[in-house]
């Protein structure tokens, strides 16, 4: 392949010449459609190879394990499985356990709040710390703002789990009513 076709389809596929030379050399067909193509199945192959390996490793499981078992160890397990569900449910409604995908934004929103307080803190402290007659005694600065900083994001968190609980307690409200 040329050097302008292979600029060609490296402009046109957003990647580098080098990169393209590889796939090239990988098999990749020199047209755009069929660069496109072999990529996408590429892609497709790499996304599916773990499922597809750990979809092997349990049949495997599966066969081996259900020539071995009896079927009182069969049941005895079926009895273990449903009492941890049971305790699962009774542990979610007791709000031991909550739901991450129903609280991701609350928990994205939360952990964004604790990386910038804890690094204000250097900024916040830099004056203070420069001042200190000791390494000691500026360590015991920065220890002072860091645990004030955690005190903030627990308070944080705490408050953000109350407001939730009375969401929460609402929408069971207005379920119940």
């Amino acid at each position: 392949m040329t050097r302008r076709n292979v600029s060609a389809l490296a402009r046109a596929t957003g990647r580098h010449r080098n990169t393209v030379s590889e796939w090239l050399r990988a098999g990749c067909p020199a047209d755009v459609p069929g660069a496109v193509q072999w990529l996408e199945a590429r892609a497709a192959e790499r996304a599916t190879a773990p499922l597809l390996e750990r979809i092997r490793d349990l049949e495997t499981q599966l066969g081996a394990a259900a020539s071995d078992v009896t079927e009182g160890e069969a049941r005895r397990r079926k009895r273990v499985a449903e009492a941890q569900l049971l305790e699962l449910e009774l542990e979610i409604k007791l709000g031991e356990y909550i739901h991450v995908d129903k609280h991701e934004e609350l928990l994205v929103r939360l952990l964004s709040a604790m990386v910038a307080r804890l690094r204000a803190i250097p900024a916040t402290s830099a004056a203070e710390a420069r001042a200190a007659a000791t390494d000691a005694v500026c360590e015991a600065i920065l220890r002072d703002r860091i645990d004030e900083a955690l005190v903030e994001i627990a308070k944080a968190i705490r408050d953000a789990a109350r407001r939730a609980d009375k969401r929460a307690a609402a929408r069971e409200e207005e379920g119940v009513a």
